[in-house]
């Protein structure tokens, strides 16, 4: 099934943010499940944006019309086939279908646009932090940090330490990062 392209955009921002999600596919056929189980699946990802504080609607319904998802039937039964019938599809009443003709509307792309913004900004700030990482083992290896000095911190940079409220001497260690004080 291919994936809807608003729901590959939850899925690459649950993934930046470092989401242990599978793969795009699996992603969809979790979120995607037919009845209560789906339902569950798709209003805890509400869930989760919304206590993130991301604009994703003002209630799960919003939520779910942005998505172009049609509610199931109000007295459509589950499947009553036996457990041992092979692969039965499930009733269509209960699916979740996706309205291809769907456009969103001005709201529906603020929401979609601040999903992205937040993915992005989650992106540069680990990029940022990754490559500070990278400039303090240099640093620590080039001022002769490693193996043969025993792993022992060496003297940084002098920078402003936010918590003292005063310039003061660094100290990076082995371990990627510069310290205040030893």
């Amino acid at each position: 099934m291919a994936i809807n392209g608003k729901i590959k955009q939850l899925y690459d921002a649950i993934k930046s943010d470092g989401g242990d999600v599978g793969t795009e596919e699996e992603f969809n056929d979790w979120f995607l499940r037919p009845g209560e189980e789906g339902y569950n699946n798709r209003k805890r990802v509400y869930d989760t944006f919304k206590s993130d504080g991301a604009d994703v609607g003002a209630n799960y319904e919003e939520f779910r019309d942005w998505l172009g998802l049609r509610p199931a039937d109000a007295g459509a039964a589950a499947s009553t086939a036996a457990p041992s019938a092979p692969m039965q599809q499930p009733s269509a009443s209960v699916e979740a279908e996706v309205d291809e003709d769907w456009q969103p509307t001005s709201d529906q792309k603020a929401v979609m646009s601040n999903i992205v913004q937040s993915s992005l900004a989650g992106f540069n700030r680990r990029q940022d932090e990754a490559m500070e990482r990278l400039g303090n083992t240099a640093d620590y290896y080039n001022r002769g940090g490693g193996v043969l000095n025993g792993r022992k911190p060496i003297a940084g940079d002098v920078r402003y330490n936010p918590y003292k409220g005063e310039v003061e001497q660094t100290y990076i260690y082995h371990s990627e990062r510069h310290c205040y004080g030893r």
